[in-house]
C-alpha cells in the first residue's frame, strides 16, 4: 500500500472514530488569528524516577498499566482546564493489547 494511500485510509479512520465527539475547548491566553496555522512548539515534560516509582505503584494498586494510569492523569488536566466531565481523546474505547493490560503478578 502506498504511503498516501495508507495516510488516506488513517485519516478517513480517525474522522470516523471522532465524528459526534464533543470538540475539546480550552482557554486560550490570546486571540487566535482567522487563519489557522499549525506552527508552534512542544514543551517537553520530564517525570522524575520517584514519580514514575509511584506511578507504577498506583498502577499496580489498581491493576491497570502505566500507560493508561498517566492517560486518566491527562484526561484529568483536559477535564478541569476545558470545564467538560469527559473531554474527548483519540483512543478506542474498547481498549486491547499489552499496552492496555496489567501484567500479572507473579
Amino acid at each position: 500500500m502506498a504511503v498516501r494511500e495508507r495516510l488516506q485510509k488513517q485519516a478517513k479512520y480517525w474522522r470516523n472514530a471522532l465524528s459526534g465527539t464533543a470538540r475539546l475547548v480550552l482557554p486560550t491566553d490570546r486571540a487566535r488569528p482567522a487563519q489557522q496555522s499549525f506552527a508552534g512548539a512542544s514543551v517537553p515534560v520530564v517525570i522524575d524516577a520517584d514519580l514514575t516509582r509511584d506511578l507504577k505503584r498506583l498502577s499496580r494498586q489498581h491493576g491497570t498499566t502505566l500507560f493508561l494510569t498517566v492517560l486518566a492523569g491527562w484526561a484529568a488536566v483536559l477535564s478541569r482546564l476545558s470545564g467538560q466531565d469527559d473531554p474527548p481523546h483519540p483512543l478506542p474505547t474498547e481498549l486491547s493489547g499489552p499496552a492496555f493490560h496489567a501484567p500479572e503478578a507473579d
